[in-house]
């Protein structure tokens, strides 16, 4: 992150006007581009057809964006990640793999795979084929999805899988999680403030997608029940020892929670999801936008970009970002990672957009 990047996006997090829109593409794990859409990107840029785009979210297939096409981009946020994957390997000894789409990507060395009876790919935990699978990716796919390796629920020894259900069936159980799970964070924070200090400016704390389409997976008692107390005491936390920002990834139609998250200490939503049910991106500025940053929402990725034209994308993004940017306290990115089988030309669309904004 450049000192200009850095300055404007302190601005942007202090909802202070700044000269250009802030723009994020990769920093986070909701926040990405598929590793198949990057290539084709990466090479309408900056024309290197030899390069291959390293993979390091692989259970979505997220590709990394490399500081040159950063550079490129104009993108200002760097993120910093786990040192292990979702699969539970880490990021290093990168090797060939081709896609199925015919993509030729690297993959972490303990990126092991084996083909599925229906030519499609299993993927395992750390690496270890000696196990069961935990991904699966279809023949023809671009992402894993999971594989449930749970037996049957034993209410005497709970290993939940059906986590929704047992919020309401299994409270007492899943408060009992909540508290551990808060104490290791507080504990795990610490040692992030000694280590990092001021070199942070935002912290993903949360990912739980509280929102459907068209309305709440919970409702909002069972929020204050059961989330917004190990919210506040991580985000009151948070606040009292560091100068960090809190970010928190919710999807859906989540407006009827957007007071809750704010009493609850959270400083940052993403991934606006402007589609949702009652999720207006003029009423979500207005009647948020002084409490909240909105990080994402400045294309819709379920149509406009996958599907619209080019024409379309451009002013749909020249929209949002007039919108959400007026004033600051906005980072555009999409609404979630940008798929694959995106034309390129809607994802330079987009990015002209936001050059010319």
């Amino acid at each position: 992150m450049s000192d200009t990047s850095r300055d404007r996006f302190l601005q942007t997090l202090n909802h202070e006007a700044v000269d250009k829109v802030v723009v994020d593409f990769g920093s986070t794990h909701v926040s990405g581009i598929a590793a198949s859409t990057l290539s084709k990107l990466r090479k309408e840029v900056l024309g290197d057809d030899d390069y291959k785009v390293k993979i390091i979210e692989p259970y979505q297939m997220l590709g990394e964006i490399d500081d040159e096409l950063r550079d490129a981009l104009g993108i200002d946020v760097l993120g910093v990640m786990g040192p292990k994957t979702m699969f539970g390997f880490e990021n290093r000894d990168f090797k060939p793999v081709t896609m199925f789409d015919g993509t030729e990507v690297l993959v972490p060395g303990e990126f092991n795979l084996t083909a599925t009876p229906g030519g499609g790919w299993y993927i395992y935990p750390e690496g270890d084929t000696s196990v069961a699978p935990s991904g699966h990716m279809p023949k023809g796919g671009f992402y894993f999805d999971a594989i449930c390796r749970q037996g049957p629920i034993d209410d005497d020894n709970l290993n939940v899988e059906e986590w929704y259900i047992s919020t309401a069936i299994r409270r007492d159980y899943v408060y009992e999680v909540f508290q551990r799970q808060c104490e290791i964070a507080i504990s795990n924070l610490d040692r992030l403030f000694k280590a990092l200090g001021d070199d942070v400016q935002a912290a993903f704390t949360t990912g739980t997608d509280f929102g459907t389409q068209n309305g709440l997976f919970i409702s909002p008692n069972a929020y204050r029940d059961l989330y917004k107390p190990f919210h506040k005491a991580i985000n009151d936390h948070i606040h009292k020892n560091s100068n960090w920002k809190v970010f928190i990834h919710s999807c859906g139609s989540i407006v009827e929670l957007l007071s809750d998250l704010i009493e609850a200490g959270f400083d940052i939503l993403n991934p606006v999801q402007c589609s949702a049910v009652g999720m207006d991106p003029k009423m979500l500025k207005s009647e948020f936008g002084d409490d909240l940053v909105f990080w994402g929402g400045g294309v819709d990725t379920q149509k406009t970009l996958p599907f619209g034209t080019s024409d379309e994308v451009y002013d749909e993004v020249s929209e949002r970002i007039s919108i959400f940017n007026n004033n600051g306290g906005f980072v555009f990115d999409a609404i979630h990672n940008v798929q694959s089988n995106v034309p390129v030309e809607n994802v330079l669309a987009m990015f002209k957009a936001i050059k010319d904004s």
